[in-house]
């Protein structure tokens, strides 16, 4: 231990000559040159990469209270080793994985393996209470806690089921940071999906009529419709839907929520087209009839 610290002011590998931010950056790259691999030299504990070595370093070894990894590409920093290798796999890594189904590119190993189960018609996981059946067992255990769970409890907050009023109360949401479209000013949770609807390409095309949509849940609700089968199941009653956002208002009259409130009055509803027609009563007609682009400029001509 006396002889490891006459070596804390320098902040050089005496091996490669590569230089570091500081005297613990540089001891855990010591572990490249080690046979043993990526090994504590203090404590000899064992540990996956040298993002997690340095880690080690400094929360146990160190004192230190804010801990902060560096990339060394584009030297941002992070407070975990989880998330410094997930930035550097999706920043600055070539390593892609790509579906050949359709084309979708994935930058996890693992993340690819659980895409292509949706792929294969054959569904080989199944509900040991009923017929349901799906490809991944994250799927199976959403429907059992919404099926088969009596105490099931629902987060207003992040629209998560949980088990029990219990796990409710422990519950922390994990809410999305809301991302602003630049073509229409929304906030939108998954930007990249969202800007597909701005797109004049619908190039989602469905193999039995002429129908195409912009989106790819958008055809799997459109072939539903073909197969008679809809998937948006009411978890109140045995109702069940086609599309998700007919589901949502479904919903409210189990809930008791009602989202849309008249300004003038109070008086709330369900539902967007149920308010715009009681506007009518205060003499406010908010329904706009859309006029097309040709008969536009017959009117302006």
């Amino acid at each position: 231990m006396e002889h490891v610290w006459v070596h804390k002011e320098y902040n050089k590998c005496s091996l490669c000559f590569q230089k570091f931010r500081d005297w613990w950056q540089t001891l855990a790259h010591r572990a490249v040159h080690e046979e043993d691999g990526k090994c504590c030299l203090i404590c000899k504990k064992k540990k996956k990469s040298i993002a997690s070595l340095e880690y080690h370093y400094r929360k146990v070894h160190s004192g230190d209270e804010n801990i902060q990894l560096e990339c060394n590409i584009c030297f941002q920093r992070y407070g975990d080793p989880r998330k410094l290798r997930k930035h550097q796999l999706l920043s600055h890594s070539n390593k892609k994985y790509t579906c050949d189904y359709c084309q979708k590119i994935f930058s996890y190993r693992n993340s690819i393996k659980i895409h292509l189960k949706t792929h294969f018609k054959e569904k080989l996981v199944r509900c040991k209470q009923c017929d349901f059946a799906c490809n991944t067992i994250t799927s199976l255990k959403s429907h059992t806690l919404r099926k088969h769970t009596a105490d099931k409890v629902f987060c207003n907050v992040c629209a998560k089921w949980l088990k029990d009023q219990k796990s409710l109360d422990t519950h922390k949401c994990r809410v999305q940071q809301l991302q602003i479209c630049p073509v229409c000013g929304k906030e939108q949770k998954s930007l990249s999906r969202h800007m597909a609807s701005h797109s004049t390409v619908a190039q989602y095309k469905c193999d039995k009529c002429p129908a195409a949509y912009k989106n790819k849940g958008s055809l799997r609700e459109h072939l539903d419709k073909h197969a008679g089968i809809p998937r948006k199941q009411c978890e109140f009653c045995p109702k069940a839907f086609y599309n998700a956002a007919v589901l949502i208002k479904h919903r409210r009259i189990h809930t008791g929520i009602k989202p849309y409130v008249c300004h003038v009055c109070q008086k709330a509803f369900t539902g967007n087209n149920n308010l715009k027609v009681h506007m009518r009563v205060h003499g406010e007609d908010l329904i706009k009839k859309k006029i097309k682009e040709d008969v536009n400029l017959k009117i302006f001509s």
